[in-house]
This record gives C-alpha cells, sequence and structure tokens, in this order.
C-alpha cells in the first residue's frame, strides 16, 4: 500500500470513529460557522459539567455520508441547541437539519448568540430564544433546562477530570502559584459538580483531600443543580463529626480516641469551612485533644482550614448563677445558638428571672425524658425561638424542638414564638400554633413588652 493510500485508510478511520463517538451524544449543536466562538463557550459549559455534546469541529462537506451522520446524531439526540443569530437563518443547509429535528420531534433550546455581529440584523421578535448568553445566570439556566429535559451528565467522566487537574495540582514540578491554584480550583469544582449529581468518590474526596484554596469562598460562585445538596453534605459532615466524638467508648483505649476524636476535628472543620453555621470544633470540649493536635488536623485539611478567622462563639457578659427551678423554657435549634443567648440575656436581666436552656443540645431519648421533660414540666412560660432553621424540617416526629413544643402544648404551658429573624412561619406552624402569641426579637419594643407580660405571668 502507497503512502499516500495509507494515510487516506487512517484518515477515514479516525474520522469513522469520531462519527461513531458524536453519533451517541444526548445533545445535538447547531450553529454558523461565524458563530464558533459562541458555539464554543456553550460547549464548554455542556463538557465541564458532564454532558455528552456532539459538535461539528470540522469543516466536513454535505456529502451523502455526512448527511446520515448528521440524521444519525439528531436521531440519537435528545435536545437540540440552537445557537440563534442572523447568520443561521441565512444557511440553506442549518435549516435543513433544523427541519428534519423539528420532523424527529425533538426537543429545542434556542440560545441568542453574544456576538454583537450575529444579532444586529436578527429579529428576536420573529424567532423563539430561550436563553441569552449575556444573561448572569445563563449557564445555571441552561443546566436546569437540560436536566428537565432528561439529558443526564456523565458523573464518573467529571470525577476523573477532577482527579486528573488534582494530581497535576500537586505535581512537584509545578512551579507557578497562580497555575497551581487554577488547575486545584477547577478539580475542586469539577468534584463539587459530580458530588452534586449523586458521585460518592467526588463527595469523599470532598470531605477528606487536603484543599490549599479558599473553598469557603468558591461556593457562592458554583451554580447548584440540586439546591439542597451543600445543606445535606455540611450537616452529614458535621453530624458524623459529632457521632464520632460523642461516642464514650473512645476514652477505653487513648491511642484510639485520639485517632478518633482527630477524624472527628477534621469532619467538623471541613462543614464549617463549607458553610455549615455550628460550633467550631476548636471549642468543642475533647478528651484527648489539645492545642498541637489541632494544629495538625488544620496541616491535614490544607490551607482551607486556615484562610478565615475562627467564629468566635457567643458568651453571655455575665456569669448566670444556676436555679432549681427556671419558670421560663427556652427552645431553639442549635444553629441559632450566637443568636438565641443574646436574647436569653436581655430576658434575664429585665425579669429578674433565670431562663431554662439547652447549653448542648439534646443527643438521645433518654436525655429529653431526664432533662427536658422536667424542665418544662417547671417552667410556666415556654419560648420557642422560632427561625429560618425551622421552615428546613422535613421530619417533624422526630425533631426535638418539635418534641419539645408538643410536650409544652400537652402540659398546657404558655407558649409564645418569638422570631429572631423574621421568617414567615411555615404552613404546619401556622396551622398547629398560628393563634400562639408571636414576637418579632429584633423589636426594642415588643422585646420590652414581652419581658413586662412574663414578669406578670410569673408572679401569678
Amino acid at each position: 500500500m502507497g503512502h499516500f493510500h495509507k494515510m487516506l485508510s487512517i484518515t477515514k478511520q479516525v474520522a469513522s470513529k469520531i462519527m461513531s463517538y458524536n453519533k451517541s451524544k444526548d445533545i445535538f449543536l447547531i450553529y454558523a460557522r461565524k458563530d464558533e466562538q459562541a458555539c464554543d463557550i456553550v460547549f464548554q459549559i455542556l463538557t465541564k459539567t458532564g454532558f455528552s455534546v456532539w459538535k461539528d469541529i470540522y469543516e466536513l462537506g454535505a456529502s451523502d455520508n455526512f448527511t446520515e451522520s448528521i440524521k444519525e446524531a439528531i436521531d440519537r439526540a435528545k435536545v437540540i441547541i440552537i445557537i440563534e443569530s442572523a447568520w443561521i437563518k441565512e444557511n440553506p443547509y442549518i435549516q435543513k437539519e433544523i427541519k428534519y429535528a423539528e420532523q424527529q420531534s425533538k426537543k429545542f433550546i434556542h440560545i441568542f448568540t453574544n456576538n454583537v455581529d450575529g444579532q444586529k440584523s436578527y429579529r428576536r421578535m420573529t424567532f423563539h430564544v430561550d436563553f441569552e448568553m449575556n444573561d448572569i445566570l445563563f449557564e445555571e439556566k441552561l443546566i436546569f433546562n437540560l436536566l428537565t429535559k432528561g439529558c443526564v451528565p456523565n458523573t464518573k467522566y467529571l470525577f476523573e477530570k477532577g482527579e486528573e487537574l488534582y494530581k497535576k495540582a500537586n505535581m512537584s514540578s509545578l512551579e507557578n502559584h497562580f497555575d497551581i491554584k487554577k488547575l486545584e480550583e477547577d478539580a475542586f469544582l469539577y468534584m463539587l459538580r459530580a458530588a452534586d449529581l449523586g458521585d460518592e468518590s467526588a463527595r469523599m474526596r470532598i470531605e477528606s483531600s487536603l484543599w490549599n484554596i479558599d473553598i469557603t469562598n468558591m461556593l457562592p460562585k458554583y451554580k447548584l443543580i440540586n439546591a439542597s445538596f451543600i445543606k445535606e453534605l455540611t450537616e452529614n459532615l458535621y453530624n458524623r463529626g459529632e457521632i464520632i466524638a460523642e461516642d464514650e467508648t473512645l476514652t477505653d483505649v487513648a491511642q484510639r480516641g485520639r485517632g478518633m476524636e482527630c477524624c472527628a476535628f477534621k469532619f467538623m472543620k471541613r462543614a464549617i469551612d463549607l458553610g455549615y453555621e455550628g460550633l467550631d470544633p476548636r471549642d468543642y470540649d475533647w478528651y484527648f485533644l489539645d492545642d498541637k493536635d489541632f494544629q495538625e488536623c488544620l496541616d491535614e485539611l490544607g490551607l482551607s482550614a486556615r484562610l478565615h478567622p475562627k467564629k468566635e462563639p457567643y458568651k453571655s457578659p455575665k456569669r448566670i448563677e444556676s436555679n432549681q427551678n427556671p419558670q421560663i423554657f427556652i427552645s431553639y435549634k442549635r444553629e441559632t445558638k450566637n443568636d438565641v443567648f443574646p436574647i436569653k440575656d436581655i430576658i434575664e436581666e429585665q425579669t429578674k428571672h433565670k431562663c431554662w436552656i439547652d447549653l448542648d443540645g439534646i443527643e438521645s431519648d433518654a436525655q429529653f425524658a431526664n432533662v427536658i421533660i422536667k424542665a418544662i414540666n417547671q417552667a410556666k412560660v415556654f419560648l420557642f425561638m422560632y427561625s429560618s432553621k425551622h421552615t428546613e424540617i422535613e421530619d417533624y416526629e422526630n425533631d426535638w424542638t418539635i418534641r419539645e413544643i408538643n410536650f409544652a402544648q400537652k402540659k398546657k404551658k404558655r407558649i409564645v414564638f418569638v422570631n429572631i429573624d423574621g421568617s414567615k412561619l411555615t404552613d404546619w406552624f401556622e396551622l398547629i400554633f398560628g393563634t400562639k402569641q408571636q414576637i418579632d426579637a429584633k423589636s426594642s419594643k415588643a422585646m420590652k413588652k414581652l419581658c413586662s407580660d412574663i414578669q406578670k405571668w410569673l408572679s401569678v
């Protein structure tokens, strides 16, 4: 075989593989050549999210073989994306592709080009447009739209891409700090997207890997697919740390106990860095760990764990002496501790009555029975510190604050809702407790009235 024929054979094989690869794509991109830059932007958004995309990257002629390949690719695609511009309306071959896709009853997404020249003579009032590339939320809207149309991202690809970038960022041969940071940021975002879509390997990478980037400030820029993903991730991570930290069996073996507490510390700290509003693990009551252990744990988490100063827990301006029978019971969500404790201090100072408040959270049914029930029975006034955290409750039967208020209701206690952040009552709370007195904690006048009422109620 001659050199020319050999090269021709190889070229055909490569072209065949490209066509075969493109045929199985979920998304088919239609665009004019002058809109190639706009198309590349869309292509990059889709591929980095893990979608499979057919894009004609070569100037192939309109031969019969090519036409058949186009038809097969359209047949296999779930969604047709059209980059709309003046040029696409002038191209008869593109119009032929669109007409064929319409005949196959395909789902369409029309995106208005960001090319100024392509916009000039284009009349949007004549043609339908779903999204504009200049829209600040363009990427987020496009991804959600594709998900609703049945396109499924490849999480394995996202994870492997993240792994590849993470390894590159940690290569000893790299010296440019900017390049290292960019590679690691991209790796984190790939992992985050894969985990967001349900990939457990990516989730574990986010939870436990050493990250030398500012993951706290990267999160607000990330466009969620699963709206509750970050909340679920951080709550699960922090709770796992707490379960380990409060396992009393760890005290039996010092070496094992220190190792497990280090693991718990890192879980909780990573959750804090990812936005969880909880007690900083450095303020936790550890059995084995000290400041030296804290530093070692932070080193293992990477620079991400040191970039932001520790949030100091709220401390009462004066020490409250113990009271055998406090007559004011305060129910609240642990995450709102720093908002609730100042309110408690105001009530105690103005009413001259001590409040019963759970300092560390109720962790077991036994504690609930032995401590909470006794405290509610002894109280005359039950203050329910309502917040946005109550609007996120999904399991009303097992939520501790719901169990507390239900018990107070049965015991005919005077129940007052103190709204600490202006959150509207959910339908469930409105139905069950909508008639109860409600106080705006941000109003000094309302708080002064509440303290005056409490004094009257307790004097009876």
